[in-house]
């Protein structure tokens, strides 16, 4: 019985052993190698002579729950041109694999991160070439202002906490068997005072921009996703809508979009901004070659229409050379309803982390 008793007794020492290694073991010691896969897969070594390779760097990294967690993260992509890509900080990511992974061509990660103020929750499933199978994620309470990468591209400050819900259900072949939805909100969206790198030339904004709530929801059936809200709401500075299409692809990245759109600086506002006024006004009057002028996609009630079609890497949105009234005739046509895809199931308790 003694025997019994001290093989019970070292048997679940080395059990609570290696329970406590198993989650609490930090893993600074292969995080190098964490690094090299993660950067070898944002495309390390494949930007081209003159291209910048993606960088990633952790702070921390250990188990938590059944998954790891990294600490203070900071990516930044790589870029084909000689300079750096965007930049992604995150405060902390837990990752977890399904263990259904390990005996499937399909892997499945569970990611909950927490950046910028917010907090991002997604279950992603890739097969074997890296297609997307399934997304289930949603984003709270992101702040915009925080996100060095718009700041980067707009050249001035930027306002506004984004929520965020997609569902994606990839089936057989992307393009005829995709079933889901993407929901956005966007609240309190502006952009402050200061030069508005982002359009050619500049526009000096000495009060900013306040552009309200941002709101859009796409629904998708059959491989088709159907832009049925997208636009501005509240805003005291300028009104915009966008309606149209998404194809999606397996590489989401590489879907393609086909919009038009149309935006209306309202007469308060360019009182205010006299320079951006004049700019409009200038625009209408004359052509660029190879372009079409302000003043062909002006319609009646003062709105500037434009089109964006084509793969979202590629995207160049271009003004209307019609003021819309092609997109005009073809939203009247209307489209048959879209059905809503079945509500998500509640993730199972006790597996995220600490």
């Amino acid at each position: 019985m003694k025997a019994a008793k001290i093989i019970g007794y070292v048997a679940w020492f080395f059990f609570c052993f290696t329970l406590a290694v198993l989650f609490t073991f930090p893993l600074d010691g292969i995080k190098p190698l964490v690094i090299t896969e993660v950067e070898k897969v944002l495309g390390k070594g494949k930007q081209g002579t003159h291209g910048i390779d993606p960088e990633v760097t952790i702070e921390s990294l250990r188990m938590s729950g059944l998954g790891v967690k990294a600490t203070r993260v900071h990516v930044r992509f790589g870029n084909r041109e000689p300079e750096p890509g965007p930049e992604l900080d995150v405060d902390s990511l837990w990752v977890s694999a399904s263990l259904l992974s390990a005996v499937s061509t399909n892997k499945t990660l569970q990611l909950q991160g927490s950046l910028y103020g917010g907090d991002v929750d997604a279950t992603l499933t890739v097969d074997d070439k890296q297609n997307v199978v399934a997304l289930d994620a949603s984003i709270d309470d992101v702040d915009l202002g925080k996100v060095p990468v718009l700041i980067a591209k707009l050249g001035v400050p930027v306002e506004g906490k984004i929520d965020a819900d997609v569902e994606l259900d990839m089936g057989k072949q992307a393009e005829k068997d995709a079933v889901g939805h993407i929901d956005l909100d966007v609240k309190g969206l502006a952009v402050g005072a200061g030069n508005l790198s982002a359009v050619p030339g500049g526009w000096e904004l000495p009060d900013g921009i306040k552009l309200g709530n941002l709101k859009g929801r796409v629904p998708i059936k059959q491989g088709l996703g159907t832009i049925e809200t997208l636009k501005l709401e509240g805003a005291p500075d300028i009104e915009a809508e966008i309606s149209g299409t998404i194809n999606v692809k397996a590489k989401p990245q590489l879907s393609r979009l086909d919009a038009d759109g149309w935006f209306r600086p309202l007469a308060a506002f360019l009182d205010k901004n006299t320079k951006i006024k004049s700019a409009l006004e200038l625009g209408e009057k004359i052509q660029l070659p190879g372009a079409p002028s302000l003043s062909k996609a002006k319609d009646d009630e003062g709105r500037y229409h434009f089109s964006a079609k084509g793969a979202f890497t590629t995207l160049v949105p271009q003004l209307s050379k019609d003021a819309g009234r092609k997109a005009k005739a073809r939203l009247a046509k209307g489209s048959s309803p879209v059905e809503a895809p079945p509500p998500k199931a509640e993730m199972p308790e006790g597996n995220g982390p600490e």
